[in-house]
């Protein structure tokens, strides 16, 4: 499981590419998923990560090949996904709300970081549900 220290992010920004084998994150994945899928090969994963002010930008592709279950005939088929995404982290802060926001779309797509290090191979993994089908078809 890849982890970064935001302390390790330069200025400029960082590059990382790495591949992970589908057994390193079995652990993960059982406490995350009741998807009845399985990979057929390695989580590829690919990220320009940047700070901007106390957020975190990732800018990312993940690519690998999945084994899914058609829901129309219970075949088993070969699902190649190929994804890029965007994510904007932000750092928690515990507030209460005394009236309603309206929230944008922007406020939408965010996400939240709690400690010092980022846990890119989980947002990984979680680029990987986001694009599994509802209902796969083989």
């Amino acid at each position: 499981m890849l982890v970064l220290k935001l302390d390790e992010i330069p200025d400029e920004g960082l590059d990382l590419k790495w591949e992970e084998d589908p057994s390193s994150l079995s652990a993960y994945l059982e406490n995350l998923s009741q998807i009845d899928f399985e990979f057929e090969a390695p989580l590829q994963s690919e990220v320009k990560v940047s700070k901007g002010g106390h957020s975190i930008l990732i800018n990312g592709r993940i690519q690998t090949i999945l084994r899914l279950k058609c829901a129309r005939c219970l075949n088993e088929f070969s699902h190649p996904l190929s994804s890029k995404f965007e994510l904007n982290l932000y750092p928690f802060k515990e507030t209460s709300f005394a009236e309603e926001v309206e929230l944008s779309g922007k406020d939408m797509e965010a996400s939240f970081f709690s400690s010092e290090e980022v846990h890119l191979s989980e947002i990984a993994c979680e680029q990987v549900f986001l694009e599994i089908p509802v209902q796969p078809l083989c």
